[in-house]
């Protein structure tokens, strides 16, 4: 749906643009905020979960590939995912690769918050991270903390929630500062560290938006915004500049709120 504003009513159409992106981009917030923790390469779905079937191949083959299939298919059914996360624990345990335990653990905190189910939801995040701590694996350290402040914001807990998403920022932020410098990180990219870093980025720009602050929200959906271009990512920089856009709308800086409604509307494809 394609709104026109004639320069003499442009601050008039403002939130009617931004309302209609809003209608027009089937992303719920939440859910979304919880699928950028995921990974930025292209992925075909089925490979992945035909891998995690074949019983042939390398355990770590199979985790890996179950991991990342949950990570970007987690939010169209998360009652699936949730299955699939305790066959992975239970695999995982039984084999004593406890890594993989923490990865499991991670997709069912973020199966059941996906749910609604957030009681579920924190204690599998909580288990993950003393877990992840144990065994010195600081990714899954960051990813458990990250998950464990949405589920503090989606619950109203704001000074948890910003603990927690300060806590998984400075974890993932130094882990991309030694990749930089050449440090071996193993399996995992300096892309999934920034997806992390820009989920949490999403996650205080909300927070600060429900507690009514609005130079830190602006400041941390900004820097989501540069990393996502920085990435090329076109669906996730217009669903940046949309949130951007209903941030002007809500201060009632409608001119703003315009100019950020187009620039959405001209990312996407």
């Amino acid at each position: 749906m394609a709104v026109r504003c004639l320069e003499e009513s442009r601050v008039e159409c403002a939130v009617q643009i931004a309302y209609i992106n809003v209608l027009t981009k089937p992303i719920l917030l939440f859910t979304s905020l919880l699928l950028s923790f995921s990974t930025y390469a292209q992925i075909d779905l089925d490979s992945l979960l035909s891998v995690w079937q074949d019983t042939r191949l390398a355990d770590t083959a199979r985790f890996n590939a179950l991991n990342e299939y949950l990570y970007n298919a987690a939010g169209n059914r998360p009652d699936s995912a949730l299955v699939l996360a305790g066959d992975m624990l239970v695999l995982a345990t039984s084999k004593k690769l406890k890594r993989y335990e923490v990865d499991a653990m991670i997709q069912q905190s973020r199966a059941f918050a996906m749910m609604g189910d957030f009681k579920n939801a924190l204690e599998a995040g909580m288990r993950s991270s003393k877990l992840a701590e144990e065994i010195g694996y600081p990714y899954g350290v960051a990813r458990s903390l990250g998950i464990i402040g949405v589920i503090y914001q989606r619950t109203g807990a704001y000074e948890a929630a910003i603990d927690y998403f300060t806590r998984s920022l400075g974890i993932a932020e130094d882990m991309l500062a030694k990749a930089k410098n050449g440090s071996v990180l193993g399996e995992i990219k300096s892309y999934s560290l920034t997806s992390v870093i820009v989920g949490i980025y999403g996650g205080l720009g909300l927070l600060y938006k429900e507690m009514g602050v609005f130079v830190k929200s602006i400041a941390y959906y900004e820097r989501g915004l540069a990393l996502n271009e920085a990435l090329g990512r076109k669906d996730n920089i217009a669903a940046g500049l949309n949130d951007i856009a209903n941030l002007y709308v809500s201060e009632g800086d409608n001119i703003k709120a315009l100019d950020y409604s187009q620039r959405s509307l001209k990312t996407l494809p």
